[in-house]
């Protein structure tokens, strides 16, 4: 029928009340009595495309009456007993909305299902509901019911009513066609009891049934956005072709929206008319033709049809005429939505939940808010709780008020429902929130960061050859990714894996732009690209999105390929090197430097790469370092067979430039040895600390007014607060009253809410009244007026008191040439001091190691709470050979300063160790290995927050003076055998072991490693992390040395002097030892985070 606008229809809409939460069949008697004409459903059919058919509140109201009228008639129907009656068909919309208000009129439960799950997951829907009885179509019948009913024998399969049957008059009912209501008395759901299920999409596994009630449907017409639309005049009609009345979205936007706010919405012609018949089969071409033809204002689309409609310049320009295109929250890749918006198309994101309905508000937002089709704002009946994650992200709880009650309240102790999805609020606008992913899918890499994967896959999928993409990582140093080519992508006529990597080289440039737009740690290199294999295609839910943890198990071998390939230097195909890899000859130089500029761009994501800097410091990192390494393999393999042994692993810490990395590629290619020069740097290396001493000290201004420093208020730069002792340093700060004002310099320095998180990590929690005089900078110690505006520079010379210079990096791989930049930094940071306003009075705190004195003589007794001159005492690690270097720095600007020798430094008061440290690393090593190493030395670790507090204690002292240097270790020492026996007992009573673990010498322990090692895969040492230190393990075993007056020291570190640290620092003097409760935090902490687990349980 063609609408009359001048009947009801033409009337305002009248919203029906939802006072003592109506059931919906009541709602749709009251819209029908109040707006008969009214279209409910338009379509129009094939055969006839300029015709468009409409089912009007009437039509539709009747129907649910004969299904009901129907559905009594079932063998074994009882009115009164709520029978929870299942429904599996694939059928069109019409009879499906019929059918589901026919059904909770007849006094049923209605459970659609979607016909697209297996048997195994309907069986387990229907015995989770106590479910015995199937309506069905014939065609579903065949294919589920029967083998249904083979496993639940007490089930009834029932035919549907057909559309004949509910609809007679289809399109053109009446008041003056015959009509016999239903009216046989039922009992009702009261508002709180189970009033129909609906299941969850199975896209995390096998669905669930979610149970609904009268007050939670009630909520569900209870929104902001139904309100507002109806108030369209004429009806707003909205396309929604391809929903499906067994999901939630099918519900809310098929059922709901018309029935509460008047809308009309255009569905797919209704055809299933025979047994063998199938309802109308969606695509992307005929949705968006069906609602041109219905002339809609309005369409509520998937990603995937967004992308496939943004193809043809037809269907943008008609999206562009609509009053809005509503589209899934987290699918929509960056680019593509970026394009659509920018051609005029208004997006609107759907974000809701079974367990919720619809929360957003679906209001357009103003012209002119920065990529505002990307962000929700939520309707304004909700209480949204959020939760800081600690990485700029937060999760979004629901909490239960009279105007919403969420289906499933899963908050303990609290009325709401966490949805474990993750937000990031916009910008610069109030109130608007973008969707990046869920907790259960994001992924924490071995190095503890976390990436939600959606953003990524995003982008990916954006690529017009691409399917789907699944990215995988959880428990490993990089990200990796599974991509499913697009059907016709892969060439034809070659064989798979030529198909493959021809297939990889086609999409290098989205993973490109994909890394390019992500942070640097959630990249993919192109060493971890698979390709989905048509043998074995990724496993779907009945939505048709992809079953990621199913999809991860079945390629699971092609995963831990890429992985011994990415960490083992295995060989891999050509096509995952830079192009011009494939055909380069490294006999030259300059070659190898061309070669060497290619592969860094890619890994760095960066456009420029300086032949002469430290590699280290731009951006390359340890991982970057072994893919370089073994790429180097793979790459100078044709020429030299036995590559990887003669390539060692630490070549690019040995070589960290360009210029350094080619030079020694080239001798090896051309001589098998590195070059006679490199050989040569390597002779003396106090002279190279020398030469850094002699060079950072050039022009060094001496500071020759310097009187005591009196303090009582402070002002305090500090570096490193990001980190495990800065975090303590900068919490300890914020709580002492002395201090007046805080700049935490940082090369990205944290927000508040990011800090607070770190704060709780450790267990601690200044108050929030502190945070006034807290600044956060974002600098670079090693640039001009250290990275910063010269107002803020200025501000800095004129505040500043105390300087406490904690940034450092730790790696005992990296060579002295690699901490340049550091070293540089702590320079600027000494130029600051002697510039400074305050620069005869100004205290300078550094935080060194007892590494600088790595090669100290233990004959000569325990090394002296006083500076030392001798270089030749730093020589063992970069790491301690760099401090060694700014101790003689500070020295020689004679301002007022500290530099303390710390020790080892162990877990915080709540048990907080970084889980990248060598000590945890054992730790979890020795689970999968069995057993524990021993050592006859002892200990003298320092908890975190006695190393804060001992640093703090001296700078912030009543009086300061001169050049101090302090050993900051444990002066109460534990056997390490004491210390590892507490370990071992803690795995047991945290159940991560049954029994105690063996306890074998040092030196074995590591020979034992040594040997698994040789032959370990990419699981194997993610379960032993302890395999990637093993140089510095090896540093462990050197027997301990009894000093003249002191016991045998663990690894053969000398004993240190603390008597002056005791006198100044009450925390010194009164530190306790390392006992069995300390210890027991760690090993919980570590537990908390997933990191220990039993044999056998880590991914």
């Amino acid at each position: 029928m063609t609408t009359d606008y001048s009947s009801s229809s033409s009337l305002p809409y009248a919203i029906p009340s939802l006072e003592g939460y109506p059931t919906l069949h009541e709602l749709s008697d009251a819209q029908a009595a109040r707006h008969p004409d009214r279209p409910f459903y338009s379509y129009t059919n094939d055969d006839a495309p300029d015709t468009l058919i409409e089912i009007s509140h009437l039509e539709l109201n009747r129907a649910t009456h004969r299904a009901a009228a129907k559905m009594s008639e079932l063998p074994g129907y009882d009115a009164a007993a709520r029978q929870v009656v299942a429904i599996v068909a694939s059928t069109d919309t019409l009879v499906y909305v019929a059918l589901f208000l026919g059904a909770l009129r007849a006094g049923f439960v209605p459970f659609f299902m979607s016909p697209q799950h297996t048997v195994t997951a309907i069986v387990g829907l229907m015995k989770a509901t106590n479910c015995t009885r199937i309506l069905t179509t014939p065609t579903s019948r065949d294919r589920i019911a029967d083998q249904v009913t083979n496993v639940l024998s007490n089930v009834q399969t029932q035919l549907l009513p057909t559309l004949d049957e509910l609809f007679p008059y289809l399109g053109h009912e009446s008041t003056a066609d015959s009509f016999q209501p239903f009216k046989l008395p039922i009992t009702e759901a009261k508002p709180d009891d189970i009033y129909l299920y609906l299941h969850s999409s199975g896209s995390t596994g096998i669905p669930k049934p979610i149970a609904q009630t009268r007050r939670v449907m009630s909520c569900w017409c209870d929104r902001d956005h139904l309100r507002s639309w109806a108030s369209y005049s004429p009806p707003l009609r909205m396309a929604a072709n391809p929903l499906s009345a067994f999901h939630a979205l099918g519900v809310i936007f098929i059922l709901i929206s018309p029935l509460v706010s008047g809308v009309c919405v255009t569905i797919y012609p209704p055809i299933v008319r025979g047994a063998q018949q199938s309802p109308y089969v969606p695509s992307p071409s005929n949705f968006i033709e069906h609602t041109m033809r219905a002339n809609c204002q309005a369409i509520v689309g998937t990603a995937s049809l967004v992308q496939e409609w943004a193809q043809k310049r037809e269907h943008l320009e008609y999206l562009k005429s609509m009053a809005f295109v509503l589209v899934g929250a987290s699918a929509l890749a960056p680019k593509i939505g970026d394009y659509v918006s920018k051609q005029g198309v208004v997006m609107i994101p759907v974000y809701g939940a079974t367990e919720l309905g619809c929360v957003s508000s679906l209001d357009v937002l103003p012209q002119g808010v920065e990529r505002g089709w990307m962000y929700i704002r939520f309707d304004s009946q909700l209480a949204c709780n959020w939760v800081e994650q600690g990485d700029g992200t937060r999760e979004a709880q629901f909490m239960a008020t009279e105007r919403h009650t969420p289906a499933v309240l899963n908050i303990p102790g609290k009325r709401g429902y966490t949805t474990s999805d993750l937000f990031v609020p916009h910008p610069s606008e109030p109130n608007l929130w973008k969707i990046v992913g869920r907790i259960d899918n994001v992924i924490c890499l071995a190095t503890g960061q976390k990436v939600a994967p959606e953003f990524m896959e995003g982008i990916i999928t954006s690529h017009p050859l691409v399917k789907d993409a699944v990215v995988f990582g959880s428990g490993r140093v990089s990200l990796g990714v599974i991509v499913d080519p697009r059907e016709g992508a892969l060439d034809a006529g070659v064989d798979e894996a030529a198909a493959a990597e021809a297939f990889k080289a086609k999409i290098r440039d989205i993973i490109t732009e994909a890394n390019h737009q992500s942070p640097g740690y959630a990249r993919v290199f192109k060493d971890m690209v698979t390709i989905a294999k048509s043998s074995k295609p990724l496993p779907r839910s009945a939505k048709g999105t992809v079953l990621k943890k199913a999809a991860l198990a079945l390629y699971e071998s092609e995963i831990e390929d890429l992985y011994s390939g990415l960490e083992g230097g295995a060989t891999t195909n050509a096509a995952n090197l830079s192009p011009q890899s494939q055909s380069i000859s490294f006999t030259d130089v300059s070659s190898s430097r061309s070669w060497l500029i290619s592969e860094i761009k890619e890994l760095l994501c960066v456009n420029i790469v300086d032949q002469g800097s430290d590699l280290f410091f731009q951006g390359l990192n340890s991982i970057h370092a072994t893919v370089l390494r073994n790429r180097v393999v793979r790459a100078v393999g044709p020429e030299i067979p036995n590559a990887a042994r003669l390539i060692p692993i630490e070549i690019v810490f040995e070589h960290p430039t360009v210029e350094k990395l080619a030079q020694a590629i080239f001798s090896i290619v051309t001589a098998g040895t590195s070059s006679a020069e490199d050989q040569a740097s390597c002779s003396a290396p106090e002279q190279a600390i020398e030469a850094a001493i002699e060079r950072f000290s050039d022009g060094i201004r001496r500071n020759p007014n310097t009187h005591p420093s009196s303090l009582s208020s402070f002002a305090v730069l500090v570096t490193g607060s990001t980190g495990q002792l800065g975090s303590h340093l900068l919490a300890s700060l914020l709580s002492d009253p002395r201090v007046t004002r805080i700049y935490a310099l940082n090369r990205s320095s944290p927000t508040v809410g990011s800090q607070i998180n770190r704060f709780k990590a450790h267990g601690l929690n200044p108050s929030r009244s502190y945070y006034d005089k807290l600044v956060f900078l974002d600098g670079a110690l090693d640039k001009k007026l250290l990275g910063l505006h010269q107002s803020t520079y200025d501000e800095l010379l004129s505040n500043v008191n105390v300087i406490i210079h904690n940034a450092w990096m730790v790696n005992f791989n990296h060579t002295l040439a690699s901490y340049s930049p550091l070293v540089e930094g702590s320079r600027n940071l000494i130029e600051l001091a002697l510039k400074s306003s305050h620069a005869s009075t100004i205290r300078f705190s550094f935080t060194s190691t007892i590494s600088s004195v790595h090669s100290w003589d233990q004959s000569t007794g325990a090394v002296p709470e006083e500076p030392v001159s001798d270089s030749r005492l730093a020589v063992g690690s970069g790491y301690g050979e760099s401090k060694f270097v700014v101790e003689r720095l500070l020295e020689a600007s004679g301002i007022h300063s500290t530099f303390f020798r710390i020790t080892q430094l162990c877990g915080s008061d709540a048990g907080f160790w970084t889980i990248h440290d060598w000590f945890p690393s054992l730790v979890r090593t020795a689970i999968a290995m069995g057993s524990l190493p021993s050592s006859d030395g002892t200990i003298t670790w320092v908890p975190l927050s006695d190393a804060a507090s001992v640093i703090l204690d001296d700078a912030l002292a009543a009086e300061f003076s001169g050049h101090n240097a302090f050993n900051l270790v444990n002066p109460r020492s534990v056997p390490w055998n004491t210390m590892i026996n507490h370990i071992n007992h803690s795995l047991v009573q945290n159940r991560i072991t049954t029994t105690t673990l063996p306890l074998i010498s040092f030196t074995d322990w590591l020979n034992k490693l040594e040997g698994v090692a040789a032959d370990a895969d990419a699981k194997t040492v993610n379960h032993m992390p302890a395999i990637k230190l093993l140089p510095f393990f090896r540093t462990l075993t050197t027997p301990s040395v009894a000093t003249p007056e002191d016991e045998s020291r663990f690894a053969s570190w000398p004993a240190f002097q603390t008597k002056k640290l005791q006198e100044r620092s009450s925390t010194m003097k009164h530190m306790k030892l390392i006992d069995s409760e300390a210890v027991g935090r760690w090993v919980r902490y570590w537990v908390d985070v997933g990191f220990l687990q039993r044999p056998g349980s880590y991914n």
